[in-house]
């Protein structure tokens, strides 16, 4: 970019927009299709969640009066999660707040860090859900590759 000269740049300020563009935390899609169908959890000790773990086999084609299978079968099986918790500290100092202040706060520092500590959780939540849950002393998520091994059992 060629130089603009003093003469220019001493009388006119730099313009910045009134968004913050995150090109770091919007690619855990596993995370994203599970929070796009959560639902609240209203309290509990644990979480139990029925899974459907094989195909119902009474069922078929026939001809005229063939007999059918009649015998009841049960596909799904009772999953048990203890529920887990996450963190992110926000740090604002007084000065910083104090200097985000009237018309020269293009953004609100505190909603903005907020809004991002909320995208940082969300992404530290995706990561867990590809573990196991025992990362930091078996305080993590439970996440697929547990949840897996708890239900492949009744899949064999």
């Amino acid at each position: 970019m060629p130089a603009i000269g003093g003469i220019v740049t001493t009388l006119t300020q730099t313009k910045l927009l009134p968004k913050v563009v995150d090109i770091v935390l919007n690619g855990n899609v596993l995370n994203m299709r599970l929070l796009g169908k959560s639902r609240s959890w209203t309290g509990g000790t644990s979480i139990e969640i029925p899974v459907n773990v094989s195909a119902y086999n009474a069922k078929g084609s026939y001809f005229g009066f063939d007999t059918f299978n009649t015998t009841q079968q049960n596909t799904r099986v009772r999953s048990t999660f203890n529920p887990s918790q996450l963190y992110c500290t926000v740090n604002l100092s007084g000065i910083q707040l104090a200097l985000n202040r009237g018309q020269e706060a293009v953004l609100d520092l505190v909603a903005t860090e907020l809004e991002q500590r909320g995208k940082d959780l969300s992404d530290e939540m995706g990561s867990q859900l590809y573990g196991d849950g025992t990362g930091n002393s078996s305080k993590d998520v439970l996440g697929l590759a547990a949840a897996v091994d708890r239900i492949c059992p009744y899949l064999a």
